[in-house]
């Protein structure tokens, strides 16, 4: 991970100003996108615009990223639209710290003058038409900005508070692990990406000094696989810092899912003593968080809980967004609540220990965050298979801190599914369906999806929609060791479930298709005959 300082966010917002004097105090080097291209073109920002268009400006701003990104040891001052190429987030987001300078587009428009030479606001010669035309570029842009490592709001402080606090977030994070926030106000939290401290961690989630209460209570809820390997090592840091630890290790996967074993934990949490401001921990896979979750955010109305995932699944997406359900006879995860962790604390030495199959599965919803959100992660994805298939450190982390960037962005923007979340169920209505048919742990849940991310991708390609995504996906899917062949299951059998499926609406099913690489569209038009002819092409029995 390389070590620049990147400030993104809309014109206005004081990137160049905060660059340059955050550069100096840090002793680094300066440099701004925008005077980048200039320099190279020999004339204004403005005049490419006048001759080239904002396509060939863009084309320039591209080469300037990729020629900045380049470097090490620099602060990078980026044009408000360069967050727009996929190939320049890519860039900027591996090559360091990424810092959304981010203020309401009416404090925006008050610090920008009435005429001057930004291309995108000629014309807004009133201060209304000004905010107007900010509050048009932050709605094209805010899902970019939010996938930022940080935000700043610079709307009520100073320039040199500005300065002081990226300083203070740049020296941190050269300090620690990559830091992905998911900003959802008084109930954000970090994804803390990398090895350990999590006593410290746990700490600071918990807002408060345990010793000063006579110490206060942690139950961990885990599975015996991950006891054996790392309760300790979790169990004895928090101890260090005068936590009372205590432990329940209940049954692995998806049998820990279930009403019986959530009673269990529900008396592990009256055994301990635990009230309102104690504390749940899963350690462990997706199924151990799902059950640890709904326990904290039911027991006593709503207790904190942390994740502390330990499988690739989990890492990039069970453990980020706080859906946390157990399963019922007729369907995976039909009781449950949404209630997010104070921290997730994603510590990638953790895989280095997951058997062979369930660390494959987890590279299902990796691609899929490719799929449905950003080409350039996908193609990351791909170009670093093997290295990740090896797991190798790097290639781990930076596969993990995209995939949390995207899902954490998606979650700020719609927290409890209410539109944009949806998307993330790309796969999962008819990959769902399959894994229920094969009976819960018969099929582990990424395998599932990567085979329903093929029934969505050939029922898309039917509508003339990202031709080529089906063989694209089971390309990858296959040289990731993931099935691309539904096994000997009744195709009735998975059509019941199917139907069964909570995500139906008004009696129909909603599917997430793929118009485009990069975008997922919600539709509910789709032909059950459709559905059942591409299962049995994919291996169903009829």
């Amino acid at each position: 991970m390389k070590g620049n300082l990147i400030l993104v966010g809309l014109m206005g917002a004081g990137k160049s100003t905060v660059g340059a004097e955050a550069a100096r105090r840090l002793g680094l080097a300066f440099l701004d996108t925008d005077r980048m291209v200039e320099e190279a073109a020999g004339r204004s920002v403005a005049a490419i615009f006048a001759t080239e268009g904002e396509a060939g400006f863009r084309r320039r701003e591209a080469e300037a990223v990729a020629l900045a990104c380049s470097g090490d040891g620099q602060v990078i001052a980026t044009g408000g639209g360069a967050v727009l190429d996929p190939a320049n987030r890519q860039g900027l987001w591996r090559a360091g710290l990424v810092v959304w300078l981010d203020a309401p587009p009416e404090a925006l428009a008050g610090r920008l003058p009435l005429s001057g030479d930004r291309p995108l606001l000629v014309g807004q010669g009133v201060r209304g038409e000004l905010k107007r035309r900010l509050d048009e570029l932050l709605g094209e842009r805010h899902a970019l900005y939010a996938q930022a490592h940080r935000r700043l709001d610079v709307a009520a402080i100073t320039r040199d508070e500005a300065v002081e606090e990226v300083v203070r977030m740049f020296e941190s994070w050269r300090e620690s692990s990559r830091v992905v926030p998911v900003d959802l106000g008084d109930r954000g939290y970090n994804i803390v990406i990398g090895p350990g401290r999590a006593g410290r961690l746990v700490r600071e989630a918990l807002g408060k000094d345990p010793g000063a209460t006579g110490g206060r209570t942690i139950l961990i809820v885990t599975t015996p696989p991950v006891a054996a390997l790392w309760l300790d090592r979790l169990a004895e840091p928090l101890r260090a810092e005068g936590f009372r630890v205590r432990d329940l290790v209940v049954p692995d996967g998806e049998e820990a899912k279930s009403l019986d074993v959530l009673s269990q934990v529900y008396d592990a949490c009256a055994e301990a003593g635990l009230d309102r401001g104690d504390l749940v921990v899963a350690l462990g896979g997706g199924a151990a968080g799902d059950l640890a979750g709904l326990a904290a955010a039911t027991y006593m109305r709503g207790i904190a809980f942390v994740q502390v995932p330990t499988t690739l699944l989990a890492q990039v997406d069970a453990s980020v967004g706080g859906k946390v359900a157990v399963n019922h006879p007729r369907g995976k995860n039909l009781i449950g609540a949404f209630h997010q962790p104070r921290l997730v604390l994603a510590d990638t030495e953790t895989l280095s220990t997951l058997p062979e199959r369930e660390f494959r599965s987890g590279l299902a919803e990796v691609v899929k965050h490719g799929v449905i959100a950003d080409p350039a992660y996908l193609d990351l994805t791909n170009g670093s298979l093997d290295a990740v298939l090896a797991r190798d450190p790097e290639a781990l982390a930076a596969v993990v801190e995209g995939s949390c960037r995207i899902k954490a962005a998606v979650v700020a923007a719609d927290e409890r599914e209410g539109g944009l979340r949806a998307n993330l169920n790309f796969g999962h209505t008819a990959g769902h369906a399959i894994e229920a048919a094969a009976g819960f742990g018969g099929l582990l849940h990424g395998e599932a999806v990567g085979l329903g991310m093929l029934v969505a991708a050939r029922l898309g390609e039917a509508r003339g929609w990202a031709a080529g995504l089906t063989v694209r996906l089971a390309d990858l899917l296959d040289r990731a060791g993931l099935p691309v062949r539904i096994p000997d299951l009744p195709l009735g059998l998975i059509m019941d479930y199917m139907q069964a499926d909570k995500k139906a609406s008004g009696g129909r099913l909603t599917w997430v298709l793929v118009p485009e690489v990069g975008r997922a569209e919600r539709v509910q038009d789709v032909d059950l005959a459709d559905v059942e002819r591409i299962l049995l092409d994919l291996g169903a029995r009829r």
